[in-house]
């Protein structure tokens, strides 16, 4: 089995876009909370992993980097994060970077799209907890609970 760092060794070209639904070939841009349609995408796939599952959004957990860099997730409030991750898994799906821009919202790990964009590869991931658990065991993702 491919191992998660494998799966993302060419990184520079390109994008990774997590999503709860697994074996898709087409990722499609959906009206964002920018208001518009967009296919949302990290070039960091531990940031991509972050977005595997979305209960509850930003009101159970702050997605957001430390000063040096680090990918970090801090519950909002005690449970958030079993509650948000635990139930199920997803996949991350690797992209090609050459249609996703940077720059067009206030987040810095934003790359959007406004095409369809066709999967390259998907990594699946059958529970989102244990492999957030397992990034931040090898000191590629920061945990904060309350």
């Amino acid at each position: 089995m491919m191992s998660f760092w494998d799966f993302f060794r060419e990184k520079n070209k390109y994008v990774y876009h997590g999503s709860p639904r697994q074996d898709l070939i087409l990722i499609e841009s959906r009206i964002s909370t920018h208001g518009r349609e967009w296919v949302y995408a990290a070039k960091d796939p531990v940031m991509a992993a972050l977005f595997v599952r979305r209960y509850g959004g930003d009101m159970t957990c702050q997605i957001s980097r430390t000063q040096k860099g680090m990918p970090q997730v801090k519950e909002k409030y005690r449970g958030a994060l079993d509650e948000r991750y635990a139930s199920g898994g997803g996949s991350i799906y690797k992209l090609s970077g050459m249609d996703f821009f940077e720059g067009q919202t206030s987040w810095s790990d934003d790359f959007v799209s406004e095409k369809k964009v066709d999967v390259f590869k998907e990594f699946k991931i059958n529970n989102a907890l244990d492999h957030l658990l397992k990034l931040e065991s090898e000191g590629k993702l920061i945990i904060l609970r309350k």
